[in-house]
């Protein structure tokens, strides 16, 4: 590893929150939009912006009002998340000199202070898509690399605590996430696309870790649209992913057990366009966060859906846009979290189309919901702030990422690589694709269902390192057969 100057500089931005209730609406004066919004330690809030390609960090308090701010120029902030010491860790991408956007993540401590940084260099433009703790206080980095297209590279990044690789996990798929079980072993969710006959098809991919990135187990649901949003666990101890409208429920070893559509089970008011976040809530039902629109005004809005266990539909809220005398505006969210007191918090953008021969904006909002599903109401209870900081924090400044220190990937070996067989079933022919091959020859052998070799080929892999073959089969008889990969 080495070091190197990666100076991002700091432009104050003046945002201010001008609602009296929820939902709060934070302005500069540019294009804007709320990105994600958690519960601090002290029941503020910490909430991310982006405006143009700038991320913006705000501290409130409860009732979202700004105590301090910071700014990070160049820098694109996906995922944060409250560390074990009361502090922040930070991931997303951040654009050199070329304009290429790598890879970051960083500490902060309690008083918003930078601990450290680090960039992990690649070969493509990368980009970190979240983060979380893991119970030796390391880290998950959820990343993409190249541009988020057909079957991109993926990866998980297991870090210590100072961000140090212990190991990684590459796939070629799309839209990935991961969650970190009860279990302590890491889910990853994916989807991986095609063509048959000139038509898209996508398959979801639901891949298990190890804490040493061994791979558990691994299942695919095969041919249709699939993208996914999230998983989380059910609570009868399995799991749930979230495909736009299409729940699918699995077991805790990947077996599928059912899915449902769930706008069958929903009133016929409810006009949705797509599913963005999907959590558990706490009276044992599950929330869903859509951008739709309104089924009276049409405007667009951020909607929560709460259904049962069974992903049937229980209710729905909406905060929606509207139109005034200066024209009309959108509302879309994001991401929604749990807070400490059992209320909910969302955080998107509010995108104003304004009429005829005025500027359009955009700026960022935060609304804070109950179990029911109504906007919340304010604290007059007073809450003392920033208690672990021996010093006021000042109101604004900027995260300076002088001196991030630069690792390289590509020095780091793969801890496993999966491959992708597409279609399957298939009859004449299969593709198949792979990752994070050594440049040498590798076999590809197929087996019948009693261990006997079927056939035996050899291929090499291009020089990145990555497989695309198209597979002849039409030799073979009908039946089940295993694919095995070696160097």
């Amino acid at each position: 590893m080495k070091s190197t100057f990666c100076c991002v500089c700091a432009l104050i931005l003046g945002f201010k929150a001008y609602a009296q209730n929820w939902p709060k609406y934070y302005t500069n004066n540019k294009f804007t939009s709320g990105i994600l919004a958690i519960e601090s330690y002290d029941h503020g809030i910490i909430a991310i912006s982006w405006a143009d390609i700038n991320a913006n960090f705000h501290k409130t308090d409860i009732n979202g009002n700004i105590l301090c701010q910071r700014l990070l120029e160049g820098a694109l902030i996906y995922g944060i998340h409250e560390t074990k010491d009361r502090g922040y860790i930070v991931t997303g991408c951040v654009a050199d000199k070329n304009n290429q956007t790598e890879l970051f993540m960083l500490k902060l401590n309690a008083c918003i202070e930078l601990e450290w940084c680090k960039k992990y260099e690649f070969d493509a433009p990368s980009n970190g898509l979240d983060v979380i703790q893991m119970k030796d206080g390391g880290f998950l980095i959820n990343l993409v690399v190249g541009q988020i297209t057909y079957n991109c590279q993926c990866g998980v990044i297991r870090t210590d605590a100072k961000g140090n690789i212990i190991w990684k996990y590459y796939y070629a798929a799309e839209i990935p996430s991961i969650l970190l079980d009860k279990n302590k072993h890491i889910l990853v969710t994916s989807n991986y696309r095609y063509q048959i006959n000139k038509s898209d098809r996508s398959d979801l991919n639901l891949t298990m870790l190890d804490s040493n990135g061994t791979v558990l187990w691994k299942t695919t649901k095969t041919g249709a649209e699939y993208y996914p949003v999230k998983t989380v666990e059910t609570y009868e101890n399995g799991y749930v992913t979230m495909v736009d409208w299409h729940l699918f429920f699995w077991d805790s070893v990947g077996r599928l057990l059912s899915d449902k559509i769930i706008t069958n089970n929903i009133p016929t008011n409810v006009v949705s366009i797509n599913s963005f976040d999907i959590i558990r809530s706490t009276d044992s039902t599950y929330l869903i966060l859509v951008y739709g629109d309104s089924a009276t005004s049409g405007y667009g809005g951020a909607i929560i859906i709460k259904i049962n266990t069974k992903g049937d539909f229980i209710k729905k809220a909406g905060i929606y846009g509207r139109y005034d005398s200066t024209g009309y505006y959108n509302l879309g969210g994001r991401k929604i979290t749990a807070t400490s007191d059992n209320k909910y918090l969302i955080a998107g953008g509010k995108e104003h189309f304004l009429y005829s021969g005025q500027t359009n904006y955009s700026e960022m909002f935060i609304a804070k919901i109950n179990s029911n599903l109504d906007l919340d109401s304010f604290y007059s209870k007073k809450y003392k702030y920033d208690s672990l900081c021996p010093n006021v924090i000042p109101d604004s400044g900027n995260i300076s990422l002088d001196q991030a220190e630069i690792v390289n990937l590509d020095t780091i070996g793969v801890k496993y690589t999966g491959f992708n067989i597409y279609p399957n079933p298939t009859r004449d022919y299969f593709n198949i694709s792979a990752i994070g091959f050594s440049n040498q020859l590798f076999d590809l052998t197929i087996y019948d269902v009693l261990g006997r070799e079927v056939s035996k080929q050899q291929f090499m892999p291009d020089a990145a390192g990555n497989i695309a073959r198209q597979i002849s089969i039409s030799h073979v008889m009908s039946g089940c057969y295993f694919i095995s990969l070696s160097q």
